[in-house]
């Protein structure tokens, strides 16, 4: 959203030492790679914990967000919770006295915990760039047709819109003047 693009929050990364920030384009998993997934865990974890009349049941978030850290990732074979602290959290499953044993490799090894982050996040470039090509960019001036993404119904996702590219911000992503309107939108080689 636009609160992600505001001085306000560019002053903030600033403050805490971000050198490297990227916005991706909506609406497109294939740009933000793990974020529409991790998206869709949350959605779920609410869903699965709401009442019949829509009210959230606090308890059971809490419970099942906890469980949801310690559970391991595929790949890594470690939760996120490991990765962040070098050994489980405490949740509410039962664990036997003494068998509780944080390795050894992550207690204090947080460059081997950065390490393993890399290799899964790579992992998933490449999964969701795996049937893609590059397309070659898109010049300024170039008119171009948008898709309809506030139509309901049969208008939704209909190609019926035609633009002007006025601005490359990179990683595939334009910023595109609707004709008639006059409206700037950022779009990108997708949709």
């Amino acid at each position: 959203g636009s609160q992600f693009v505001s001085t306000r929050f560019e002053n903030f990364l600033q403050s805490w030492g971000t050198d490297y920030h990227k916005v991706s384009s909506a609406y497109n998993p294939h740009s933000n790679l793990r974020a529409e997934t991790a998206v869709k865990t949350a959605k779920r974890l609410l869903t699965d914990n709401t009442g019949q009349d829509g009210t959230p049941n606090w308890a059971k978030i809490t419970r099942a967000l906890l469980q949801h850290r310690n559970t391991p990732l595929d790949g890594i074979k470690f939760s996120p919770a490991q990765l962040l602290f070098g050994r489980p959290i405490r949740d509410f499953l039962p664990i036997m006295p003494g068998k509780f044993k944080p390795s050894e490799v992550w207690i204090d090894c947080g460059e081997k915990r950065e390490l393993a982050m890399r290799h899964r996040l790579s992992l998933g470039g490449e999964r969701w760039s795996q049937n893609t090509k590059e397309l070659p960019p898109l010049p300024v001036g170039q008119k171009v047709f948008i898709q309809n993404q506030r139509g309901a119904g049969k208008l939704a996702k209909k190609w019926d819109r035609t633009g002007t590219v006025v601005e490359d911000k990179s990683y595939d992503k334009y910023a595109v003047k609707i004709d008639g309107s006059g409206r700037l939108t950022d779009r990108n080689r997708r949709y």
